[in-house]
Parts: structure tokens; C-alpha cells; sequence
């Protein structure tokens, strides 16, 4: 089964009931790919695609949140220190396909950031690479016949120029090419500035800035 009709049941169905089409094109409350979400810990992430017949391929490891926070903090009175590590990224094969997982650290754990999911192109004819976006996604809310760009609802605008300087909302991208189709789920700027602004305020509440006398 591709990747990108790959979804856990519980998941399927919410998404079913969310789509929303609208005069920009296919909007959705919640974005998947491969049945994976943004947000998702990196603990549920793997089950789900190992239960669709992936197999792990390739891992790599980052700082844990505490580690992050004191590597930031370090420049600063009262060092921190912590070695943590989490997951940073998995890679999962499965015949012709490729899934590959990025995560971020939070309080909680790692927690998925983007999706990337490859296949060759002579595994799957473009016109059937359609009929599968449009099953599973719907209409896209911009196309050009080999690129195809679905985003969350409430995406101010949704198009290529917009995705390029940076989507506010979860989006999927998709391209046609010769030799490979590739699908991209990323988590949007304002899901990444909320994560950085959290970390520079526990790096703030770990170690204060020291306060400059006045005089």
C-alpha cells in the first residue's frame, strides 16, 4: 500500500469528516502523510509505519529538550548541563518507497517536525499518482500539473510563492518528477517560532540574564 494511503484508522476517519472544500481549493484541519501527523511523538510515529509494512532503515539522534536548553544557556551565569539525547530523524523502506521522520525535542519527548516521502516513478504512473492525491487529499489548493500544494485551514494563502517564504500552517507538497514523486509534510512557521519562543523562555527561566547595575 503507498504511504499515502497508509493511515491508522482512528486518524482516517477524523480527516474524512474535516475535509472542507473551499474557492482556494482542498483545506484540512489536520495534514497527514503516511498516517503521520505533525506533533506526533516520535514513540507512536515508528508503530505506525512498521504496521504498514516499513522497515526501519536509518536513525539519528539530537539533543533532548534540557540538553537544547543548556547548550543555549551556556553563555550564561550558572551554567546548565544535560546530555539527553532524543530522536532527531528515522528512515523507513519498503520496496519502491522511502518515509523519512524529523522530530523535535520538546519537555515531552521528541515529537515529529516534517515527513518526506519518496517513491521511483516507475512504480506508480502519474496519472494514478493523481487519482491518489485527489482520493486522499482532494482538490489541491495550488497546482500546476506536477506540483501540487495542500494546506491546513486558516492558511492565509495558499501557493508556491507562499510556500516558499514559508506556510504559517501545516502543508503537504507534492512533485511529480522523472525519476522520483516525492510528498513533503512541514510543520509551518508558526508551529516552529512557538517552539523556539517556549525554549528561549525556559532557557530564560533556567538562567536568568544576569541585570545590569544602574546607576
Amino acid at each position: 500500500m503507498l504511504a499515502l494511503l497508509a493511515v491508522a484508522a482512528p486518524v482516517q476517519g477524523q480527516l474524512r469528516g474535516e475535509r472542507a472544500q473551499v474557492a482556494g481549493g482542498a483545506e484540512r484541519q489536520q495534514l497527514e502523510l503516511a498516517g503521520i501527523r505533525v506533533g506526533m511523538p516520535s514513540a507512536e510515529a515508528s508503530p505506525v509505519l512498521v504496521s504498514a509494512g516499513y522497515r526501519p532503515s536509518q536513525n539519528g539522534e539530537g539533543p533532548s529538550w534540557d540538553a537544547a536548553v543548556a547548550r543555549l544557556a551556556s553563555q550564561r551565569p550558572g551554567r546548565l548541563t544535560a546530555n539527553g539525547r532524543v530522536p532527531a530523524w528515522e528512515s523507513f523502506v519498503k520496496d519502491a518507497e522511502r518515509v523519512e521522520v524529523h522530530y523535535r525535542p520538546t519537555p515531552v519527548g521528541a515529537v515529529v517536525s516534517e515527513v518526506a516521502y519518496t517513491i521511483n516513478s516507475d512504480a506508480i504512473a502519474p496519472q494514478r499518482l493523481r487519482a491518489v492525491l485527489l482520493g486522499r487529499y482532494g482538490r489541491a489548493g495550488w497546482e500546476n500539473g506536477f506540483e501540487f500544494l495542500y494546506c491546513t485551514r486558516g492558511e492565509p494563502v495558499c501557493n508556491q510563492l507562499a510556500y516558499v517564504q514559508g506556510l504559517q500552517l501545516p502543508s503537504v507538497y507534492v512533485e511529480i518528477g522523472p525519476m522520483q514523486h516525492s510528498t513533503r509534510l512541514r510543520s509551518g512557521v508558526r508551529i516552529l517560532a512557538a517552539h523556539d519562543a517556549a525554549l528561549r523562555a525556559e532557557v530564560d527561566r533556567r538562567a536568568p540574564r544576569m541585570r545590569r547595575p544602574t546607576f
